[in-house]
């Protein structure tokens, strides 16, 4: 006979309920899973919570508040009954310096409304011997933490900051702070804090100074003519103009002027440059550029901004080259004149890309034609000692140079490569104006060539293409 009574049949069988932990990936978390009882089992004791706990080896943050709920309340979601101390990362080291360190904040005075008074230039800067201009501040190796199961979880050390030591300065003996040897000016340039002393004319350079070496800061408080040469470790500060003249300055490079370099000459600057207008130029520059008026026909080369915004803001045919990002009024010109901007990547190192594939030509040119005359001397019978001689250089000459492509080969893979990374994480085009037809803008792998105008606009590098944004 069949049982009418469904209960009969369908009755689950009498199982006691039990406790399960689970514990996140990181061992930051432990979870108490209560699986019910069946039948007419029981539900687990708190007992059999911290059998199980201690199980799991579950030793560190553990709640009393929230296992007893969970046990109290038979809750059958998840509950968390530990929580492990995270790390706390280490500070990274700073540098504070106790000086002015860039050129405009130097070059220019402000009001008390902030307002830049390009007329007036602020005075140098002076330490004394012995005066601190920079403390460091030492990163801190951070706070480890803690897991469940009691095991230590490492932090993060803080990244310590070196800065170089230049002439006339010295660490204090703790090695936290450095302090000038000399009374002088102190200066930063390429991570190097030194203290110059200043060399000032009082009028041109021309045939009556000649040409300027100094080791420390030069002050020129007239103009710079054709072929003459200035050469400073510090900073160069110029109050008149300068023609086509070469200068080369460790530091900082101020012109209240402008330079009009009648293609030639060059300048080269280690720190911050800034000129009223460059025309007919080359300026290579470590630092920022910044141009008060206009930069026309000119090849510029910066590892950080290239700003010309004051004036007209003009940018007009050559190239500039920017590390960081070129700004301006505007660029090109209602005739298409053809100029040409690469930013993202420092110029150096695309200079020093250009260098290797023109040395990687030569060395295997050279090789080619070694291997040539080694295949001739190989192939003839009976040499004479001094051909016998020749062939030995010739493959010694033949092993050298591939030595060098394949070292050469490798250096150049590893500066494109930085050049793509770097590419790819900064690099910016903005102009407050517009943009005209004719101008040519690189950004990482991709090159496009302006056809229409383009006003109040900001062009960034973005998955391999250049994006045109609102100027903001």
């Amino acid at each position: 006979m069949i049982d009418s009574n469904p209960t009969t049949t369908n009755k689950l069988p009498d199982k006691d309920g039990f406790f399960r932990i689970q514990v996140s990936n990181d061992l930051m978390e432990a979870y108490l899973i209560i699986e019910p009882p069946t039948g007419e089992g029981k539900w687990p004791s708190k007992e059999d919570a911290l059998r199980v706990i201690s199980a799991e080896n579950i030793i560190y943050g553990v709640d009393n508040d929230a296992l007893n709920e969970a046990v109290n309340k038979q809750q059958l979601k998840p509950t968390r009954i530990a929580n492990g101390r995270a790390p706390v990362n280490g500070i990274d080291a700073e540098i504070n310096y106790f000086f002015e360190t860039g050129v405009f904040r130097k070059a220019f005075a402000e009001d008390e409304f902030g307002r830049i008074d390009y007329r007036q230039v602020q005075n140098l800067q002076n330490v004394t011997i012995g005066q601190k201009i920079a403390e460091k501040i030492p990163a801190t190796p951070g706070e480890p933490g803690c897991n469940v199961k009691g095991e230590e979880v490492k932090a993060m050390p803080g990244k310590d900051k070196q800065v170089k030591l230049g002439k006339n300065v010295a660490w204090t003996e703790d090695n936290l702070a450095i302090v000038s040897t000399i009374n002088g000016e102190p200066t930063l340039a390429n991570n190097k804090v030194s203290v110059h002393e200043i060399h000032e004319i009082k009028g041109d350079v021309n045939f009556q100074s000649g040409n300027v070496s100094f080791l420390g800061s030069v002050i020129i408080q007239g103009n710079v003519e054709s072929g003459f040469k200035i050469e400073a470790e510090g900073d160069v500060t110029i109050f008149g103009n300068v023609d086509s003249a070469d200068i080369k300055a460790g530091g900082n490079l101020f012109i209240k002027g402008g330079i009009s370099g009648m293609d030639k000459g060059e300048i080269n600057c280690g720190g911050d440059f800034s000129a009223k207008y460059i025309e007919h130029a080359i300026v290579n520059c470590e630092g920022n550029i910044t141009v008060r008026e206009a930069i026309m026909h000119c090849q510029v080369n910066a590892d950080d901004k290239v700003v010309c915004e004051g004036g007209k803001g003009l940018i007009v045919g050559g190239l500039i080259r920017s590390g960081e990002e070129i700004s301006a009024k505007s660029i090109g010109s209602r005739l298409g004149t053809l100029t040409e901007l690469e930013v993202g990547v420092k110029p150096k190192l695309k200079l020093k890309t250009q260098e290797l594939e023109e040395q990687l030509k030569q060395n295997r040119d050279s090789l080619d034609k070694a291997e040539k005359a080694i295949s001739l001397l190989s192939k003839m019978p009976n040499l004479p000692d001094d051909r016998k001689v020749m062939l030995q250089n010739l493959i010694k000459t033949s092993y050298a140079l591939k030595a060098q492509i394949n070292e050469a080969e490798t250096n150049r893979q590893e500066l494109m490569e930085e050049i793509f990374v770097k590419s790819k994480e900064k690099g910016k085009i903005k102009v407050k104006d517009i943009i005209f037809p004719g101008v040519r803008v690189t950004m990482g792998k991709t090159t496009i060539m302006i056809q229409d105008e383009i006003k109040y606009a900001v062009l960034v590098y973005n998955e391999g293409e250049i994006q045109i944004q609102p100027y903001r």
